[in-house]
């Protein structure tokens, strides 16, 4: 169970239980460890309430945001560089979600560039597994705001009540892939994936579609060279980042595996009462066996997890995409179906692509009942038409 500071905060968690709750916020915060952060720490969706005394420039619910066209609808929370509120555009009403850089660090250019950052790396990746950005904009104080979708659902994290069905949990982490895929081929490395960036919402009648949350610390590359940057957060974070090695794609796939193994057993791979425990864990022990911590997972997950999880980035499973295959294979190895098995398969070689061809349903159904009535309608007409013709 969480503490009970967080229970206090989101009674709705009250009672889940799990080996990795029992963490205090510290551990589960975003760091940058090469300089100081002070403010609020970071939980669920990045959100938490502010500490007593910190200034801040609080908005309130009908307040017009100065130098906007938003209206506040009401306050939603505070993460580690600004407070999200729900707004609605006083032209077209349309509901958003809309970040404020917080008063106090708005003079860091670090800080700045970073909230920056997160604008440009989600529409730059341009996908539907990531979250919609609809403008960035400077306020008239000198804070700058970030206008994006407003969602309905939850994060995975909430979602986490100890191991979870393993049909639920591979339909997700190939969501998960296939973001980070679709990301890291705009040339955008997220460097932060853990269960509090991960939304799921519902799409087209379907419960758990992913949208990857908060690029605020993430790398954008041009190909020429890779980034020295040391953040994240420590239960998530690669031995390269840790060790002030450089930062590319690599460490989201290794970020995965870490998510991959927490969300199939119900435990984190390497834990501790400090960052200097989990640290040492990433750098110097090997994680046991998933399937031996939940002796229920089948083992073909095994390989793909631990593939994940190496020390070496070069040992590394290559790519997301890569990473997404050798799910969609554990699949199928263990007999599993999800209800995202219709998503368009990997690109792969042809070879490994026909084995996968498995996967795919084989009579899909309509997403909606009356799916099929239309279809025969349809094809009644075509039929009349060409009778027609042909009278």
């Amino acid at each position: 169970m969480r503490n009970a500071i967080e229970a206090s905060q989101d009674p709705a968690l009250e009672g889940m239980g799990g080996e990795h709750r029992t963490r205090p916020h510290a551990l589960r915060e975003t760091l940058d460890w090469t300089r100081p952060r002070p403010g609020p720490t970071r939980v669920d969706e990045g959100l938490v309430e502010p500490r007593p005394g910190l200034e801040r420039a609080r908005l309130h619910p009908g307040q017009r945001i100065e130098g906007t066209r938003y209206r506040i609808v009401r306050w939603l929370g505070e993460g580690a560089m600004g407070e999200v509120y729900e707004a609605e555009h006083v032209d077209i009403q349309r509901r958003t979600a809309v970040k404020i850089l917080r008063a106090e660090v708005s003079h860091d250019d670090a800080v700045v560039e970073a909230f920056r950052n997160e604008a440009r790396a989600a529409c730059r990746v341009g996908s539907e597994l990531i979250v919609d950005i609809y403008d960035f904009v400077p306020i008239p104080d000198g804070r700058l705001m970030i206008c994006m979708k407003l969602l309905e659902g939850t994060t995975l994290w909430k979602a986490l009540a100890g191991p979870m069905e393993v049909p639920r949990a591979v339909g997700i982490l190939r969501q998960v892939a296939r973001g980070l895929a679709a990301a890291h081929g705009a040339g955008v490395v997220h460097r932060d994936i853990k269960p509090e960036n991960i939304f799921l919402t519902r799409r087209d009648d379907r419960e758990d579609a992913v949208k990857l949350l908060d690029f605020g610390i993430s790398a954008i590359h041009d190909g020429s060279e890779r980034m020295l940057l040391r953040a994240g957060t420590p239960h998530y974070t690669a031995p390269e980042v840790i060790s002030g090695g450089s930062v590319d794609a690599s460490v989201d796939i290794y970020a995965w595996g870490c998510l991959a193994y927490e969300v199939l057993t119900g435990r984190l791979p390497f834990d501790g009462d400090t960052h200097v425990e989990i640290f040492a864990g990433h750098l110097e022990r090997e994680a046991a066996l998933p399937s031996r911590v939940r002796s229920s997972l089948p083992p073909a997950f095994d390989a793909l997890v631990m593939g994940c999880l190496a020390k070496d980035p070069a040992q590394r499973i290559a790519s997301m995409t890569e990473v997404e295959a050798a799910l969609c294979e554990a699949q199928l190895a263990a007999g599993i179906v999800t209800t995202w098995d219709d998503l368009s398969l990997p690109p792969v070689e042809d070879e490994r692509r026909e084995r996968l061809m498995a996967l795919l349903p084989t009579s899909p159904e309509p997403r909606h009942p009356w799916g099929r009535v239309l279809v025969l309608m349809l094809l009644v007409g075509l039929v009349g038409v060409a009778a027609g013709l042909m009278a």
